[in-house]
């Protein structure tokens, strides 16, 4: 006799249902969290992976609930590996993207490296190392268009981030990167001069005058051109060009020079397209349609070119001035006095210091927090005051000169140049309280042109012993030369005069102070002292140290040198 199996009635199966909903759970669950190891799996894997697990699925001892499992688990299934395919597709692309930006931002790297050891690198070799660079950016098979322009779009930003300039050229003619989708091409195009922009602020080659190719090159093709896109702005332009060749080849003789016939064409016609854009932002400033990035761009070039009067009159968007100059500042300041950032920073801040709307609100704002109690009060000068006085010698030493330090510290200007003279140690109180005595009482006292002629005779009349006090023993070749006493009293006198009026000192006293401040640590050679310049010889470095760079210099040395 064989017994049917009878189906439960209504509440045991609701019982059933809860425990099928309870293992359904359970194997989602488990799914989801192997999925971060099963997203790299391919999806026949996957599918086997289900299988067996839905065959180690424990029995309820109910064969209803177990039957309603496994069908559950099966009409599951196909849900389960599709959000797997899913999540297979993207890891897959992920791979492709990252090894793909890998690979370019390392072979822009190197493209870089390769075209920039060459000082002028002829067409053939930039478009034969540029092809070579296009070459490594094929898109892989397995990688989607719409992942292959975003990873495009990602290692142009990055290697312009990098300074990788040769690389962001090349891209451009990558097929893909010209149909990109039209928002990505916008964000490269805002995105691209801001960082070109950010990149010529630290380069040293712009913080000079238009005595560089470097420099020419960028005041004419990035930032506000000193020449019209006219006959007679070409003419001009031409003639600059020429003028840098012609001191290349007093130099260097036969060596190329900076501008190739090519190289002059390429410049104008860069230089008329930075005219028209120049002019189109104008329009778009007039018509209040110019975005964040491009008028950040502007404000960077106009900074750099030390041009701050071509962007009167343009309605800059609220905050993009602001933020662009507060973020050279403080770039500046993360990167330090060591850095091209630093030493291009003050140059450019003591050249635009004339336009008040240039002075990154900042270190206005520092300065004039420190100056309210800089003068007053007693004690050795606090680090905050330290800094500004060397802010306001940074600002001097640059292009803006005494008039830049009168900019940035408005009525206490000429007292804080009266100070700098002085070459008063901040650190000592004594000498500080008398500054500030001397502040109090109407003013810094400048010395004059008698006290400076004074000074002059006086320190030119020291006997040998007083121009070389290092002198032990028998040294008469370490005595120094009279042309060296002389170049040595053109310094010494002017501060001398300056600290004996400054704190009513002695001559001999004053001079004395005066000299040591000039001598420094400064290099002893026979004949001569050489005071230490780290500007001229290199950052941290002094005289003896620049000489050990160049080779046979010690066993060789010459006027030039």
């Amino acid at each position: 006799m064989v017994l049917e199996a009878v189906r439960p009635d209504a509440t045991v199966q609701g019982a059933q249902m809860y425990n099928v909903n309870a293992a359904m759970n359970d194997a989602q669950t488990s799914f989801m969290q192997a999925m971060p190891q099963l997203r790299e799996k391919s999806p026949d894997a996957v599918r086997q992976y289900l299988v067996n697990k839905m065959s180690q699925v424990q029995g309820t001892g109910d064969q209803f609930a177990d039957a309603m499992i496994q069908q559950k688990l099966a009409e599951q299934l196909p849900q389960m590996l599709n959000t797997h395919m899913n999540q297979y597709m993207q890891f897959t692309q992920e791979q492709s993207y990252n090894g793909f930006t890998n690979v370019a931002t390392s072979a822009g790297r190197s493209l870089q490296a390769t075209l920039s050891a060459d000082n002028n690198p002829s067409d053939e070799s930039v478009a034969a190392a540029h092809a070579d660079f296009r070459s490594q950016l094929i898109r892989p098979e397995n990688m989607t268009l719409e992942s292959y322009q975003r990873a495009l779009r990602d290692t142009t930003i990055a290697n312009a981030k990098a300074g990788n300039w040769q690389a962001v050229r090349a891209m451009h003619d990558v097929p893909e990167y010209q149909s990109m989708d039209a928002q990505m091409k916008a964000d490269l195009d805002d995105k691209i001069p801001l960082l070109e922009a950010q990149a010529a602020a630290k380069n040293p080659e712009t913080a000079k005058q238009l005595d560089s190719a470097e420099s020419l090159v960028f005041s004419m093709t990035r930032a506000f051109s000193p020449y019209p896109t006219t006959p007679e702005g070409h003419a001009a332009a031409i003639q600059r060009m020429e003028g840098i060749n012609a001191d290349w080849r007093l130099q260097y003789g036969d060596a190329t020079v900076p501008f190739t016939p090519k190289r002059i064409a390429d410049t104008l016609r860069e230089m008329d397209v930075n005219n028209r854009r120049q002019y189109l932002a104008a329009q778009k400033a007039r018509l209040q349609q110019l975005n964040f990035a491009q008028a950040q761009t502007l404000v960077t070039n106009a900074w750099t070119g030390r041009t701050p009067e071509a962007l009167m009159g343009w309605p800059i968007p609220e905050g993009a001035q602001v933020q662009q100059l507060n973020s050279l500042y403080d770039d500046a300041v993360l990167q330090g006095p060591d850095s091209n950032s630093w030493s291009n920073f003050w140059i450019n801040a003591s050249g635009n210091a004339r336009d008040a709307d240039m002075r990154p609100p900042k270190l206005t704002g520092f300065i004039n927090s420190t100056l309210g109690s800089f003068f007053d009060g007693t004690g050795p000068a606090t680090p905050q005051q330290m800094q500004v006085s060397q802010y306001a010698q940074l600002l001097r030493q640059g292009p803006g000169g005494a008039a830049a330090v009168k900019s940035y510290f408005g009525d206490k200007g000429e007292a804080m140049l009266a100070l700098l003279d002085s070459g008063a140690n901040l650190t000592d109180p004594q000498q500080f309280d008398m500054i500030r005595k001397q502040y109090q009482r109407g003013g810094l006292v400048q010395a004059t042109a008698q006290d400076r002629k004074e000074a002059a005779a006086y320190v030119t009349n020291q006997s040998g012993p007083w121009w070389n006090p290092f002198r032990k023993g028998d040294l008469t070749n370490w005595d120094l030369t009279e042309d060296a006493k002389r170049n040595l009293a053109a310094q010494i006198a002017p501060l001398m005069a300056q600290k004996k009026v400054a704190f009513n000192l002695t001559d001999d006293d004053a001079a004395k102070m005066a000299y040591q401040q000039v001598i420094g640590d400064a290099d002893l050679v026979p004949g001569a002292i050489i005071p230490s310049e780290s500007g001229k010889w290199g950052k941290g470095q002094r005289w003896s140290d620049f000489v050990m760079k160049v080779p046979g210099a010690t066993a060789n040395q010459n006027s030039s040198l």
